[in-house]
């Protein structure tokens, strides 16, 4: 009998820290957004939940002072709202009503809301241009600062630092969100997935298995697979025979080159690597560029000015996994390259002939971010340009205006690609209309891209029909804001609204 009782006892403790565990936030805990998911134990008598907010004041003698905010009604226990600012105390309760009537509420509970100098309005801001003239359903997200804003310019969310990155200006880059409701992102030190508040989920071995050499040097682009694998780009350092002709006395002047007993010259050149990790960190599969190419593609001849392209510079992949196919982006060489997956076989390369010197009929140049929409069209970020200058904005980079263009494939094995739409990045006087480095495409729901031009720093959508639905400066100030300067980017990514119960209720 004892023990039957004891077994009920237990059983009663379980279901209430289950129940207990239904409670978000977790009291006294500092929350790294303002967009809240308040979540309660169901009440199976209860209509509506009546959501109360309070901000609360803690006094020096103890106990504390408040002061009522706001009051939501909702038919579920779960509810999302955004508390007004950030580095506050906040406390909360929620009223189990039917038919308007309280019939039970929870004790109050007690968060706050954290600070990073990221969200500070008076040192970074998304001044907003042109607002939605249409609700486009969702929040942007902006890396290197690593902050989900929505299209009124307020911040919501911040990345707090990770145990493994610590310093911001290593510039965290490919931030956006996962189907799985978490997040993933690049850096100079790694590739690293995580939840709504920061916590780190997986983190890639970076150990140097494919490149031969101390890290795999991820960069650009990281993305989660369906599959739950990780496929992120690396860099490989290899030794290559420099060509006679142009280029060479420029190289042999800016790089180091070596002299060899052949006769040759010799040099390293970064070459473009492809990872897939399944999630114990194994890696699965590979890809190398310089399996698939001549050297005449990681020494191309440049078209404006004297001198070669050192290296392919891979910047990017879309990885179609119903057709099982990766397009790959290919800076220097102008080129979006199709592969066959598993076997890496080369099925395509759309763009500019490498033999062709001349800037004429070029589909895109020195582009960005190749995408495919739902209904198979390709699209991506057209620069427009050759030389960049990744240090400070280069002037001779912006010259030429850049695009959004979208492309649609040949239906035959060995056909290229047509552009189909493009829209001209020459808005208005507030940015360049041309970007150097960096710049980003994806294709919302409604069929409008969310564009960001990367190191000119303005972030747009476009309708199908060429209007501008929303456009925005990010900007950052030392001295509140008196005097400004163009916030750099590489991409801007997005969350979906009526997706984010995924992301901030994620297990």
């Amino acid at each position: 009998m004892k023990k039957k009782i004891y077994c009920i006892a237990l059983l009663i403790i379980c279901l209430q820290c289950k129940m207990w565990g239904q409670v978000l936030p977790k009291d006294y805990d500092t929350l790294n957004y303002r967009l809240v998911g308040f979540s309660v134990p169901e009440n199976k008598q209860a209509t509506d939940y009546l959501l109360e907010v309070h901000e609360y004041f803690p006094q020096d003698v103890g106990g504390y002072e408040s002061k009522p905010l706001f009051e939501i009604k909702h038919p579920t226990h779960r509810i999302i709202t955004t508390v007004p600012e950030f580095g506050k105390n906040y406390m909360w309760r929620i009223k189990y009503l039917k038919k308007k009537k309280s019939i039970d509420s929870t004790d109050y509970h007690f968060f706050s809301t954290g600070y990073s100098p990221v969200i500070d309005t008076n040192k970074y801001r998304l001044r907003i241009i042109d607002s939605a003239v249409e609700n486009p359903g969702i929040y942007v997200m902006l890396d290197f600062i690593s902050v989900i804003y929505d299209l009124q310019g307020n911040p919501l969310w911040y990345l707090p630092e990770l145990p493994v990155e610590t310093d911001i200006n290593k510039q965290t880059r490919d931030l956006k969100p996962t189907q799985d409701g978490t997040f993933t992102t690049v850096s100079g030190l790694g590739a690293y997935e995580f939840d709504y508040n920061g916590n780190l989920i997986w983190k890639a071995p970076n150990d140097g298995k494919v490149s031969g050499e101390k890290s795999e040097s991820y960069h650009h682009e990281f993305t989660k697979l369906s599959n739950g694998n990780y496929m992120v780009c690396g860099t490989k350092s290899t030794l290559k025979k420099l060509p006679a002709g142009p280029g060479l006395e420029e190289l042999r002047k800016r790089k180091k080159v070596e002299l060899h007993d052949d006769g040759n010259y010799y040099i390293n050149v970064n070459t473009g690597t492809l990872i897939e990790y399944d999630s114990k960190g194994n890696v699965v599969w590979k890809w190398l560029s310089e399996n698939y190419f001549s050297d005449d593609y990681f020494f191309k001849k440049k078209i404006s000015g004297p001198g070669v392209h050192l290296g392919m510079h891979l910047n990017g992949f879309e990885f179609d996994e119903k057709n099982k196919v990766i397009y790959l982006s290919f800076r220097n060489t102008n080129q979006i390259v199709k592969i066959e997956y598993p076997s890496g076989k080369i099925l395509q390369q759309y763009g500019q002939d490498i033999k062709d010197t001349s800037a004429n009929e070029k589909l895109f140049y020195g582009q960005h971010c190749i995408r495919k929409s739902k209904d198979g069209k390709l699209y991506l970020f057209n620069n427009n340009t050759e030389e960049f200058n990744h240090g400070k904005a280069d002037v001779e980079s912006q010259k030429n205006v850049s695009y959004v263009s979208v492309f649609e494939e040949s239906a035959t094995a060995h056909g290229g690609i047509r552009k189909i739409w493009e829209f001209s990045c020459d808005i208005d006087s507030n940015a360049s209309a041309g970007a150097g480095p960096g710049g980003s495409t994806y294709m919302l729901e409604n069929g409008a891209i969310l564009v960001g031009m990367g190191g000119v720093s303005r972030i747009f959508i476009v309708s199908p029909e060429k209007k501008i639905i929303w456009n925005a400066i990010p900007e950052l100030s030392n001295d509140n804001m008196k005097t400004t300067h163009p916030m750099r980017q590489y991409r801007a990514s997005y969350i979906n609204t009526n997706e984010l119960e995924k992301y901030i209720f994620s297990p």
